[in-house]
């Protein structure tokens, strides 16, 4: 078996005196790999990839915020450890990557948004995380209140001279600075970069936010019919957000539109990477660190007449996403290589966690990547992952979970409606599991007062867009029982994990924070 070129296979084989690679993680919000992948120019991402492997199959844990963020940070899915809401953040006694670089003598620097540890978690001695102080907009929507089209989540572009002045740019510079004072003597870093594009509103500086016609858009998934059996939310949020009121010419404009500058936000996060990667070259940082380029999920932009996301949408519009790994010590033979696996986006943690040569010490679902990476790209006795899975929304007797339990925003706030009609409708954001592989995929909703909610199932060889459920269709039927035992076995595999400490059954002493390792912060 060919085995990955880690850097302790190195040392071991070749008996080689190696720095342990640094860590970028660069991760736009909200990018859905689909538009990353081709809608839209990415010659940064592309640059990426020829140096490393690109994975079109990356699916994450969840599809909305802090949930994702919580999963790719543990290597658990979000059902383990009760990551299921916006304000469920890891906590100090969870395991995270960060912590175990940090302890392993790794300088830990974090620029941007949260959404992902609770404060203690942070560490804030030692682990170093600032927010940039741009501005994205000056809060002017691009249509007036009372417009059908208001809670579009399109908003005027900034000026080109704001290209340098956003909150992203900024968080990158400060990542750049970084990089210019790092000496051959500084220990190994980890840089995490958590962008806000092209997360809505949607807006961006110009040349970017007007580059790509909306009229050139590829629409492939028009706005659902009954007869497509879509779920209940789909038609809500529409009508919900008035923009059902809008007849199929002014539909259609919009949801080009709302493409058209999310493709634009998407390609201005890519000329951010294009500044780091000089930066690492410029350094000479690039051949010790390793890049990995992921979205925590990806956006609706305009697919069904949807924007933004939903707690219990699990559209592979949201559910995969672009991931790359650049890493030292791949050989030539696989980089620029496209692997069509499904992954999961949490395997980033063992893959980092094995590039590092630590050993992880608590029990998790994520699978390294590094086989990819080998000699062959698929090492001889190396069996992928067979499916993946996604969970989302909401049970309705967890009312303190719904986006709006505290109160909703005021009226004109982008996210109004959709925190309105979690409240008054809360069954139409109930949970959901997906379970998907190449060829089929199925999901799941139940909840306490709807034991199966608009459940679905696609066959994702005739029907690559997900436009015709087949939940219901007898022929379908062998594959629904198929997905489902498939899905049981996971959940039942995933339930929960022990800790990693041994109490005393005699005397009960334990280990009170079962994470914390043991090993002392090298010097």
């Amino acid at each position: 078996m060919t085995k990955p070129y880690t850097l302790s296979l190195l040392v071991a084989t070749h008996g080689v005196t190696a720095r342990k690679p640094s860590f970028i993680w660069f991760n736009p919000d909200e990018m859905r790999a689909e538009s990353a992948y081709g809608e839209v120019p990415m010659p940064n991402l592309d640059r990426l990839t020829a140096g490393g492997v690109r994975f079109t199959q990356c699916h994450t844990s969840h599809t909305t915020c802090s949930q994702s963020r919580a999963s790719f940070m543990t290597g658990w899915p979000t059902h383990v450890n009760g990551h299921r809401s916006l304000w469920s953040l890891v906590r100090d006694s969870e395991p995270n990557v960060f912590r175990y670089l940090h302890d392993d003598g790794y300088d830990v620097y974090w620029w941007g948004k949260n959404d992902n540890l609770e404060d203690t978690a942070m560490m804030h001695s030692t682990m170093h995380r600032e927010a940039g102080n741009g501005g994205d907009h000056n809060g002017t929507k691009l249509f007036a209140f009372g417009d059908p089209r208001y809670y579009s989540f399109l908003y005027p572009p900034l000026d080109a001279s704001h290209a340098n002045k956003t909150q992203d740019w900024y968080n990158v510079n400060e990542a750049i600075e970084f990089l210019k004072k790092r000496t051959p003597s500084s220990p190994p870093f980890m840089i995490f970069l958590p962008l806000l594009l092209p997360h809505p509103p949607y807006s961006c500086p110009e040349p970017w936010h007007s580059m790509v016609d909306p009229a050139t858009v590829q629409m492939h998934r028009p706005i659902s019919t009954a007869a497509d059996a879509k779920p209940d939310f789909h038609g809500y949020l529409r009508q919900f957000t008035h923009q059902d009121q809008l007849n199929a010419s002014e539909a259609e404009l919009l949801y080009r539109q709302v493409r058209a500058t999310y493709l634009g936000c998407t390609a201005y996060s890519d000329s951010l990477l294009g500044l780091l990667l000089d930066a690492l070259d410029a350094t000479g940082l690039a051949n010790e660190t390793a890049v990995m380029h992921f979205a925590d999920h990806g956006d609706y932009a305009g697919d069904w007449g949807l924007v933004e996301k939903w707690p219990s949408g699990v559209e592979d519009v949201l559910t995969r996403v672009p991931l790359v790994v650049r890493a030292p010590f791949v050989p030539s033979a696989v980089r620029g290589v496209e692997v069509g696996d499904v992954v999961q986006l949490f395997d980033i943690v063992a893959t980092t966690l094995e590039l590092a040569s630590i050993k992880p010490e608590h029990v998790h679902f994520s699978r390294s990547l590094m086989p990819y990476m080998s000699a062959s790209a698929k090492p001889a006795g190396f069996t992928p992952r067979a499916f993946v899975y996604t969970e989302g929304g909401y049970a309705t007797n967890e009312p303190r979970d719904h986006e709006g339990w505290d109160g909703l925003p005021d009226e004109k706030d982008d996210y109004y409606y959709k925190e309105l009609l979690e409240q008054d409708l809360p069954i139409s954001v109930c949970r959901a599991v997906s379970v998907r592989n190449l060829t089929a995929k199925l999901v799941f909703r139940s909840d306490p007062k709807a034991p199966d909610h608009y459940s679905e199932l696609y066959d994702l060889v005739a029907d690559p867009f997900e436009l015709s459920n087949k939940y219901a269709d007898p022929a379908y039927a062998p594959l629904r029982a198929e997905l489902k035992e498939e899905m049981l076995r996971w959940l039942v595999q995933t339930s929960d994990i022990t800790p990693w400490s041994v109490c005393d059954r005699n005397s009960g002493k334990c280990d009170k924070t079962p994470f914390r390792r043991r090993r002392r912060r090298r010097q």
